[in-house]
């Protein structure tokens, strides 16, 4: 289930570019068509040249919308206003299929159309495609208040309500632009439409984020939980960027125990040149069978798990200064332990995903004061 949710997800996202993709290719097929002056419904008019493009266009659009309600019937609360979001949704598809399905019988922006309109003079597909527009605008601004009933109380519930609110903001701004000034109508349909789609996105993007999958846990390291708490590391280490060999440092780790369950780690490496850098974690033992590390250069912090073979860390993300820019990279850690008791350490760095560095350590334990009964794993 979880695969279909996040392949509907994504589907909603593609959709966006290729809606943008298809009025802009039936505008340029339109003779005298103006982007700015002209809706995009106008494309699908009696009388346009190329009418399927816009109609298949607007007709995605729809399916876009509705590929997102299983997905939040599946991520949200169990709540009532979880299933009307979902619904509401489905009204936005169902209003945007009807618009593409009942064409205007001609531009209501331009003025003979819209007399023949005022007039009552256009069909009856004319009325039903600008109440499926309506009702289509208004679903949309209430599937962000119903998801932030849904999701209430929480951050993300507040930027719902505050999405509802600007949705109802630009509605109003829109009509007074449609009916007051003499704004150009295309330009103000389509800053609506890029609200829409933006709102779609930002939807399609939660879900996906809450279906992500569980991230993967290093192999395990072969170390008891008592031999490295109970000692201090010392040893030496290399740092690889992009395959090419890097500065050497000399490296030392020692762990105070504050309290039964919270330990203050502190990393320090010297390098060649006598610089140093120094790092201060705080190891927090949550279960018997997980610590959570924290730090101020860990925007998430990291967690590392412990069972019968030792303990895995799992996928975390460092700040990493370079003067006076700061950059977020992803590290996989993997420890190896040898005959001898000496730690192999690496840690693999990558940002958005291409790998950029790699730091390769290797320690053995100095004799310290022993770690606390119920210390459980080895801090990231």
């Amino acid at each position: 289930m979880k695969p279909t949710i996040r392949s509907l997800a994504r589907l909603t996202i593609a959709a966006q570019p290729l809606f943008v993709a298809g009025w802009l290719l039936a505008g340029a097929l339109q003779p005298h068509y103006s982007h700015a002056d002209s809706g995009v419904s106008a494309l699908a008019a009696h009388g346009a040249r190329h009418p399927g493009v816009a109609m298949a266009a607007m007709g995605l659009l729809g399916l876009s919308a509705a590929a997102l309600a299983p997905g939040l019937l599946a991520v949200l609360p169990r709540r009532r206003a979880a299933t009307v979001a979902a619904a509401l949704f489905v009204v936005v598809a169902a209003g945007l299929v009807v618009a593409a399905l009942c064409r205007l019988d001609c531009d209501v922006s331009r003025d003979a159309c819209n007399a023949r309109l005022e007039a009552g003079d256009l069909s009856w597909r004319t009325t039903a495609h600008l109440w499926a527009g309506l009702v289509t605008s208004a679903a949309l601004v209430a599937s962000a208040f119903a998801l932030a009933r849904a999701l209430w109380p929480s951050v993300t519930a507040a930027l719902a309500l505050d999405a509802g609110l600007i949705g109802i903001g630009l509605g109003v701004v829109a009509a007074a632009l449609y009916r007051g000034t003499d704004a150009p109508d295309g330009i103000v349909e389509r800053g609506q439409l890029l609200a829409a789609q933006a709102w779609l996105v930002i939807a399609a993007v939660g879900i996906l984020y809450e279906t992500r999958p569980a991230p993967r846990l290093s192999a395990p390291t072969p170390l008891r939980p008592r031999d490295f708490f109970g000692a201090a590391w010392t040893g030496e280490g290399r740092l690889w960027a992009w395959g090419l060999g890097g500065p050497r440092f000399t490296l030392s780790r020692t762990t105070t125990w504050t309290s039964g369950d919270v330990g203050i780690v502190r990393d320090r490496a010297v390098f060649a040149g006598g610089r140093v850098e120094e790092r201060v974690r705080f190891a927090h033992i949550v279960s018997p069978t997980r610590i959570h590390v924290s730090g101020d250069d860990m925007p998430d912090g990291a967690d590392v798990v412990v069972d019968e073979d030792g303990y895995r860390v799992a996928p975390y993300r460092i700040l990493v200064p370079v003067g006076p820019l700061r950059y977020i990279v992803t590290c996989r850690d993997g420890g190896r332990l040898e005959d001898d008791g000496t730690l192999r350490y690496v840690v693999r760095v990558a940002w958005h995903g291409l790998p950029v560095a790699e730091v390769a350590m290797r320690a053995r334990p100095v004799d310290t004061a022993p770690a606390p009964e119920h210390a459980t794993a080895l801090s990231a």
